[in-house]
């Protein structure tokens, strides 16, 4: 079988999300810790048997689509490309076709990953929208009804939150934040520290949504990310939760720049 297949490869400061394209359809993903140590013979090490396990050879791949925000890592990913896929590959930056203008003061300081999801959530979901990224950091990504990149809000995630607090308090300490939404008055430490971190940040984040979509006219809320899970169904402003937004993105902004790749 001739095979199309590209891998979409979005890399975040914690957990890299691997997609596997083959022609228009992501058929598999894989998520695995970043390292920006990691060289490209290991991440060709990590990568390839997992790509095999799902009946996919190194030989297989024609093309590899990156975003990336740990800089750190980028000439690893191109040398995996060249090196050991030896195919062609695109990093999300500016100079490609995204379909989205970027309004922001100095459009080169947008991550990678805030292009990517805002690009999906255009396409997919219609402007004015908001996209919520529920990572290592909480980005908030408005779209105008022109469907143009405006800016947002940064601050620090859930998991950052969680360790800031039991790095600098003594006797605190990390809990596990799975399971029901806690009472919002702890009667333990661990009860305490979960209705801080889970109302908290809720009330946070409702807050910040209820005037952002009042700026631009927003109804839609895309909520992404490896933390989406603990506010999916707690925050009623999330319309659509969609934990492959920025692979579908990059998907998208492939097929923008496909005459770079010889697929």
């Amino acid at each position: 079988m001739n095979r199309k297949t590209v891998l979409l490869i979005d890399i975040g400061n914690t957990t890299t999300v691997i997609g596997v394209l083959e022609f228009d359809q992501i058929i598999h993903s894989f998520r695995v810790s970043t390292s920006k140590k990691r060289p490209a013979d290991e991440w060709a090490a990590l990568l390839i048997p997992l790509l095999q396990n799902v009946g996919i050879s190194k030989d297989d791949i024609k093309g590899i689509v990156v975003s990336s925000v740990v800089p750190a890592v980028d000439a690893n990913m191109k040398e995996l490309a060249k090196s050991f896929f030896c195919c062609e590959y695109l990093f999300v930056e500016p100079g490609i076709k995204t379909g989205i203008s970027i309004k922001y003061k100095n459009p080169a300081e947008v991550g990678a990953d805030r292009v990517v999801n805002a690009v999906a959530a255009k396409e997919m979901y219609g402007v004015p929208a908001i996209v919520v990224d529920f990572g290592t950091a909480i980005t908030f990504d408005l779209i105008n009804f022109k469907g143009d990149y405006i800016g947002g809000v940064i601050f620090p995630g859930v998991s950052v939150g969680m360790k800031a607090l039991a790095t600098y308090a003594a006797k605190l300490y990390e809990v596990d934040l799975d399971g029901p939404t806690p009472p919002l008055i702890g009667a333990s430490t661990t009860e305490s520290i979960r209705s801080g971190i889970l109302n908290g940040y809720l009330e946070l984040i409702k807050g910040l949504l209820t005037r952002l979509k009042l700026e631009i006219g927003a109804k839609v809320v895309v909520a992404t990310g490896g933390d989406a899970q603990l506010f999916k169904d707690i925050c009623p402003l999330i319309t659509f939760f969609d934990e492959d937004l920025t692979l579908k993105g990059l998907k998208i902004i492939y097929f923008k720049n496909v005459n770079r790749f010889s697929v």
